[in-house]
């Protein structure tokens, strides 16, 4: 992800005996259950910034130009 660096505590990382992933793709099953983690409140996703659809033009650029931290999402219009 490009913007400013993450900071972590490397030593609570170790006692705690924990990992950090990456992967450059996800499954279906795993979007599946991570939408289900988001749902429960379990854990709670970095969004930098949200556009309406007609500002898809303008996220896109934004997403380009690599200056965000997090993610963009672009929010649907109501049914």
């Amino acid at each position: 992800i490009a913007g400013r660096s993450a900071r972590f505590n490397l030593a609570e990382l170790l006692f705690r005996d924990a990992m950090i992933l990456g992967s450059t793709g996800a499954s279906p099953r795993h979007i599946h259950t991570a939408t289900e983690m988001v749902a429960g409140g379990d854990i709670r996703p970095v969004v930098s910034r949200q556009f309406a659809f007609e500002e898809a033009a303008e996220a896109i650029e934004l997403m380009r130009s690599a200056t965000t931290f997090g993610r963009i999402a672009l929010i649907p219009p109501p049914l």
